[in-house]
């Protein structure tokens, strides 16, 4: 009896189980169905969650025709360790048309920039300076202090951002860890291309919580973080989407950084085209957008 015990003993060690803390007993195949079963239906609830997010995101922006925002700034001068208060006006609409007045407490005007079309306008009072040029001069000079305004493409998208769409010859990797989906966007034609956009979401509530720019060679072009959002509910006279209380824009390096506290924001105001045309004050110097780029034109300073 002693050697049938110990001959069905041994035969029982070559069955491989898994023991739960339950101590219900599972053989390995039976765990391997269940578990393959579970991740499928697990797979299939992470890609609903990540598709009700970007959808919920499109519909938030697709909602906005126009945007009218009146901001307090923060310019934070990180290397300086100097902070200065500003007053800001940031218009927008559905065409990526954009202005951005930013002035003193006292009202003197520090910066007046307006983008219609692929045409860019930029006034700087304090160096007498009338600037012109196109998106694409901003975009070659992924470095430059405004060029984070010319990748959100207009206002509705700085302040109704989405996860990054599809474009000719690129290519977008999306993960998801917990409840963040990280969106990575990159050139498909160039050998070993890096990444050149990097969005991440919040799923539970259905955010951008951060966008991060590189250049084409992998070097930092800023970022956007977005915080301190706001739900309002909606109603037959408002139905104003979600949007972010605070929008920081890190300038490359990390030298500047301003923080753009939302006071107050209306939707879907009729905006006529004359609202983004800077005009040109007497006596100012012109100058290229290209040129003023290469020789690194500081526009906080």
């Amino acid at each position: 009896m002693k050697d049938e015990r110990l001959v069905l003993r041994r035969a029982a060690n070559r069955i491989p189980f898994i023991v739960h803390r339950s101590s219900f007993i599972v053989p390995t195949p039976v765990f391997l169905i269940l578990h393959f079963a579970f991740c499928i239906l697990n797979s299939s609830a992470a890609e609903r969650s990540l598709s009700d997010c970007t959808n919920c995101l499109c519909a938030r922006h697709e909602a906005v025709q126009s945007v009218v925002a009146r901001l307090r700034l923060t310019l934070h001068n990180v290397k300086k360790k100097q902070d200065f208060t500003l007053n800001g006006a940031c218009l927008g609409d559905a065409a990526g048309n954009l202005r951005l007045r930013v002035t003193t407490d006292g009202g003197q005007l520090v910066l007046d920039m307006s983008a219609r079309g692929d045409a860019v306008e930029i006034c700087l009072p304090d160096k007498e300076l009338f600037i012109t040029g196109s998106r694409q001069d901003l975009l070659n000079h992924p470095r430059g202090h405004l060029t984070l305004l010319a990748h959100c493409g207009g206002a509705r998208d700085l302040f109704f951002p989405t996860a990054p769409c599809p474009a000719p010859f690129t290519r977008i990797d999306s993960c998801r860890i917990d409840d963040r989906a990280y969106f990575n966007l990159r050139e498909t034609p160039q050998f070993l291309a890096r990444y050149t956009r990097r969005t991440v979401l919040d799923l539970s509530r259905s955010v951008v919580e951060q966008t991060r720019l590189f250049t084409r060679i992998g070097a930092d072009a800023g970022r956007i973080v977005y915080s301190d959002y706001h739900f309002p509910q909606s109603s037959a006279t408002d139905a104003k989407p979600a949007w972010p209380g605070r929008i920081a824009l890190h300038t490359p390096g990390g030298d500047y950084v301003l923080d753009m506290d939302v006071e107050d924001l209306s939707v879907n105001t009729p905006l006529p085209l004359a609202k983004f045309t800077t005009a040109v004050p007497d006596g100012y110097q012109r100058e290229g957008l290209a040129e003023a780029l290469k020789r690194n034109v500081n526009i906080w300073e």
